[in-house]
């Protein structure tokens, strides 16, 4: 139970730290999806072995942008979005780096645009990110 907790604290802390380096890099929120927002946040403050339903069903990653539409498959028990946000995070740092969260940031702000600035620090079309774990 005080995992669970601690890991909530930090979850949340995360968010406050991307929050304030959007505000540095004078990067709107609207224009972070908040599969990324949730996924980095999931990231931080997981352990690797939290639980989740390995049995989701997986959505392409632009259906997870706004929170309108993270809330509706939040509460829809055959998604598990934070499993799958949390999964896009592990497999981009596994692949690159640590770097990769705070590069894509930078390459946004360069962009003007999430999805060209996760291009061009990943190489990688957004649109090709489902399924990939």
């Amino acid at each position: 139970m005080v995992w669970l907790y601690n890991k909530n604290i930090i979850h949340e802390y995360t968010h406050n730290v991307l929050e304030q380096k959007l505000t540095e890099l004078e990067i709107p929120k609207k224009e972070i999806p908040y599969w990324f927002f949730e996924g980095v946040a999931e990231y931080i403050g997981s352990d690797d072995q939290d639980h989740y339903n390995i049995d989701a069903k997986i959505l392409p990653v632009n259906q997870l942008s706004t929170y309108t539409q993270w809330d509706r498959y939040r509460t829809n028990p055959e998604y598990d979005v934070y499993l799958q946000s949390y999964l896009t995070i592990r497999y981009l740092i596994n692949k690159f780096d640590n770097e990769i969260i705070n590069e894509i940031l930078i390459q946004t702000q360069i962009k003007g645009d999430f999805d060209e600035g996760f291009k061009s620090a990943t190489g990688m079309d957004i649109n090709n990110l489902s399924g990939i774990y």
